[in-house]
Formats: C-alpha cells, structure tokens, sequence
C-alpha cells in the first residue's frame, strides 16, 4: 500500500471523529463502527467484484481510451484526468485508489447520520433506532466504495442537505458540496 491508500484510510477514519462532534452525540459508538467496517468491507467485495465484472474503475485508472488527451471536461473525462494526474504526481496502485474514493462514500454515510441525528435533535425526540439501518443500505456502500464519480456526487449531495439545515454557520460546507458536484 502506498501513500494514496493510506491517505484514503485515514481520511475515512477522520469521518468517525466528525461523526461523533456534535451538540448530543448519541451515536453509539458501535455503529459507527459497524459502518466503517461496512465500508471498507465493500471497498474490497467491489474491488474484487470488478475484476470480473464490467465496472467503469478500470477506466478511470487506466485510460485505456486516452481520455485524458481529450482536454478539460466535466464528468468521466474530468476523473480520468485528475485520477490520472494523482498517478503521474504520487503514484499508487489501483487499490490505493479504491480506498481513496472510498472515503469520499463513508463521509457521505456519516453526512447523513448526523443529518438524521441533528433532525431527531431539533425536534426534541429519541431517534429511533431503526434510522441507523437506512445507513446500512447495500447500494450506498456499494456504489460510493469504488473509484468513480458516485461517492464524491454522494458526497456533495450528503453534504448539502446537511449543511442546509443551519445556511447561516454552515455556508463554507454548502459552498464546498456544490463545488463537488
């Protein structure tokens, strides 16, 4: 594992600080780390799974079509060309790169387990516990775990219902969630 991979892992481990910071945090502690391992779990089931399976990652990391000579475009060119950039400038294997695009996934999960979370507060009631399970959907895993555009578009997306429900301190999130998308 090289510095990309590392930087991936610890990124995601980061969200488990942040998911914890907060006015009440009633999150248990075993969820949050149920999901992570969720996640990482998922990272390494996608990463096998596209192995044999068509997946759009070997294309973001490989640029078997030459992409990237295409110039400045938003979407799939736009990853193409910065996963390519990483490469040139850092290195890192094709698993290091799964394991940094995975932790733009596991923020977008805890994004919106505090969403819940400051909600349930809000409202001044318990919060279920049965809202802990939405997290623990299958495709919200699967698809935010691998390299591509789904977990940073989840993300930004997260981010932004979060960050909406206090505008006035939270401003510099939304600005950076629609920067994201």
């Amino acid at each position: 594992m090289t510095f990309v991979g590392v930087l991936g892992i610890l990124a995601a481990m980061a969200a488990y600080a942040f998911a914890g910071r907060s006015r009440q945090s009633r999150i248990p502690p075993l969820v949050l780390a149920l999901l992570i391992l969720a996640h990482f779990g998922t990272t390494l089931f996608y990463y096998s799974w596209q192995k044999t399976n068509l997946s759009d990652a070997p294309l973001y990391y490989y640029d078997y079509y030459g992409l990237r000579d295409l110039g400045f475009f938003f979407g799939t060119i736009f990853l193409v060309d910065f996963v390519q950039t990483l490469r040139d400038l850092v290195g890192g294997t094709y698993l290091d790169y799964f394991f940094l695009f995975q932790a733009s996934g596991l923020w977008a999960v805890v994004f919106l387990m505090r969403t819940f979370q400051e909600i349930y507060e809000d409202l001044g009631s318990e919060q279920p516990s049965w809202t802990y399970c939405l997290l623990f959907l299958p495709s919200l895993h699967f698809w935010t775990s691998a390299i591509g555009k789904d977990g940073p578009l989840a993300l930004g997306s997260a981010m932004a219902v979060w960050a909406s429900m206090r505008v006035t301190s939270r401003w510099p999130a939304l600005a950076a969630s629609f920067a994201i998308m």
